[in-house]
């Protein structure tokens, strides 16, 4: 998975490097506009029913209980496409009641907007995920990660040579999601057959009936905590691209995209040790818990801190090589983007411990604590610092998350 992140992040910033080149600054600050928009609706609307898939998984597991697990995957099952109709609907009444000519949507008619909207349908992958975790098929996912940002890639240098323009690179970037989507549910779909599990668990319809107890509950809880995530990580483009314009966004989205190298490996370690933390809480090994919480978060810790000296250091050269003269201003505003996920990536861990223990009213409060100070900082700081002004308020509610993710963690285990 960290082979096929680091792959994956350098194809994802080639397409984003073919787009910034072949489309205006406004152009460009319009497709990763109404890309933001989506990930943002469904990571908000989504349940994160891989969360309970795993957790009930590894449990179910170890106790033998097949019947257990298939209750649970048709629950998440049924979620993901309640989820998937919401956010779509959701999309929609955005976008009819927001000003056609505000910010980044100006220029963007409401057809070819809706159209790209209706990518949330395609992302019923929630579960998919979850099956895929529980069984250690991280080769499969590999492959459904590195799928996304190849598409991109080929389809960004074809859209580039026809000279197709903002709806080409729009339905590059439609194509290569919606074909990542698909293949991840049918390599699920051919892990449960392999294991004799695909008639079980589809023997009866999927159902939004609680398999266990306190099922709603604990996915509430994870919704609620993954949409705060989502919060601060999606709504600061949309916020520039609303108030500050198309170009602004595309220079955020620039700077954004050099972050994310160190963000999705967050992003992919927290997904790959969430099974660990829930196996040992399922097997009682709190001292191996607390150690990979530590080694986890320390190697953040480092990785981040590197990272974000050199860009601030050297990153505007690199910036204007890359993206073209005009993004060499995003290079101070990803070293404090960097330094915001940094932040994440030491509270990442000790927070996905405490969800895998089923210990959800924490790491929700910290995130909502946060998401709050970053949007109250959001626009004095970016009126007074530009889009620097907004990675900044980003990082005062990432730091406020990591110190109280630190005060969280439990003492050392004895023995």
């Amino acid at each position: 998975m960290g082979a096929a992140n680091t792959i994956g992040g350098l194809m994802a910033l080639g397409a984003i490097t073919i787009a910034a080149r072949s489309l205006t600054t406004a152009e460009f600050g319009t497709v990763v506009f109404l890309h933001g928009v989506v990930l943002f609706l469904t990571e908000t609307a989504t349940f994160d029913s891989w969360l309970l898939v795993v957790r009930e998984g590894s449990h179910a597991l170890v106790s033998g209980c097949r019947d257990r697990f298939a209750r649970t995957l048709r629950f998440s099952i049924a979620l993901d496409a309640l989820a998937a109709v919401l956010a779509f609907g959701l999309a929609g009444a955005v976008l009819l009641l927001l000003p056609s000519d505000m910010g980044a949507l100006e220029g963007v008619s409401t057809g070819l907007a809706l159209a790209y909207f209706s990518l949330v349908l395609f992302r019923q992958t929630s579960a998919s995920h979850g099956v895929l975790r529980v069984f250690s098929r991280y080769d499969l996912l590999a492959v459904s990660t590195l799928l996304k940002p190849s598409l991109r890639l080929v389809g960004s240098f074809t859209a580039a040579a026809m000279g197709a323009g903002l709806g080409g690179f729009l339905a590059t970037w439609f194509a290569a999601s919606a074909g990542t989507y698909l293949l991840t549910i049918s390599l699920a779909l051919r892990e449960l057959h392999r294991r004799g599990l695909l008639g079980e668990v589809f023997s009866a319809p999927p159902s939004l009936k609680a398999p266990v107890e306190g099922a709603w509950s604990f996915t509430g809880l994870t919704n609620l905590s993954s949409g705060l995530d989502a919060g601060t990580r999606k709504l600061p483009l949309l916020l520039v691209g609303l108030f500050a314009g198309p170009a602004a966004a595309g220079l955020f989205k620039i700077a954004e995209e050099v972050a994310s190298l160190l963000s999705k490996s967050v992003k992919t370690v927290d997904r790959v040790i969430f099974p660990a933390f829930a196996a040992y809480d399922a097997t009682g090994e709190a001292k191996a818990s607390r150690s990979l919480m530590a080694k986890t978060a320390l190697s953040f810790a480092a990785a981040g801190g590197l990272l974000a000296t050199g860009l601030a250091l050297t990153g505007e050269p690199v910036m204007q090589f890359l993206f073209s003269a005009p993004y060499g201003d995003a290079a101070m505003t990803a070293a404090v983007l960097v330094a915001a996920g940094t932040m994440t990536a030491v509270a990442s861990p000790i927070l996905s411990a405490r969800t895998a223990q089923g210990k959800l009213k924490a790491p929700v409060f910290l995130k909502l604590a946060g998401l709050v100070v970053m949007v109250a900082a959001f626009l004095p700081l970016t009126r007074l610092y530009g889009h620097t002004g907004s990675a900044a308020a980003v990082l005062s509610g990432t730091l406020l998350v990591a110190i109280g993710a630190a005060l969280t963690m439990p003492a050392r285990p004895r023995g």
